[in-house]
């Protein structure tokens, strides 16, 4: 499951890396690139777009629907938005509790 999960989120990667402007940091595709946390990678407009995106990946993957946006993310003393890694072990507990 993890590896479909570090794909779709590499996919979304890929989708913002491109709304990018030409000479743009990009967003590497690694599991330790930090994204929504002090020293991401994402402004707050592109976080927004990468988890509509990211959402919509996870739907096309998986045959389900999650909203990775909650109170109880933004009030975790995690953050599961911190770093690419972090992210896709957040989505696999999202998607184990689905089932």
């Amino acid at each position: 499951m993890q590896i479909e999960i570090v794909k779709a989120i590499y996919e979304s990667i890929d989708f913002i890396n491109s709304e990018k402007d030409e000479d743009a940091s990009l967003i590497e595709k690694a599991l330790e690139e930090k994204l929504f946390s002090e020293g991401g990678s994402l402004s707050s407009i592109e976080f927004v777009n990468f988890i509509v995106s990211l959402e919509d990946n996870i739907g096309k993957e998986f045959n389900k629907r999650i909203g990775l946006i909650s109170e109880e993310a933004f009030s975790s003393a995690s953050n599961p938005f911190a770093s690419v890694g972090d992210l896709a072990i957040y989505i696999e507990k999202l998607l184990v509790a689905q089932q």
